[in-house]
């Protein structure tokens, strides 16, 4: 359950000139969304990235973002810079994923997803004193 980046991603700081460099390794990957579809799960991978400009005395981050659907395949991705932008981006994404991997994981976020609604629901039932929340 790892995503893998192939290249070299470049980003420049316009105010300073600044130019870094972010390598592959550079990145750890989380899952950061789960959503069972028709094909298997689709998974939502988020890394990010911070460095800092001496020059100017400020942090700026890029984060990466990539969709796994079906299981094994690529099939979208993004990228969001603050205060720099991005002169070249990794030059591919690939998974070594598979799904029996993910079976747990989908019903711990399942789990999660009922929990906090269940939360909701008693926070609402706190507040209005009723208990006719039908559609929860």
């Amino acid at each position: 359950m790892t995503i893998k980046c192939v290249g070299i991603a470049k980003l420049k700081i316009p105010e300073t000139g600044e130019v870094f460099q972010v390598y592959p390794d550079d990145l750890e990957w989380e899952i950061v969304e789960a959503e069972e579809r028709q094909m298997g799960p689709e998974l939502h991978y988020c890394a990010s990235f911070s460095f800092y400009s001496e020059q100017n005395e400020f942090e700026v981050e890029v984060e990466w973002n990539v969709w796994e659907y079906p299981i094994g395949d690529i099939n979208y991705t993004d990228f969001e810079v603050r205060d720099c932008e991005l002169l070249e981006n990794f030059s591919g994404f690939s998974s070594d994923s598979l799904e029996d991997d993910y079976d747990g994981f989908i019903e711990e976020v399942n789990a999660y997803k009922t929990e906090n609604q269940l939360k909701e629901k008693e926070k609402l039932t706190e507040y209005s004193g009723e208990e006719n929340f039908s559609d929860f």
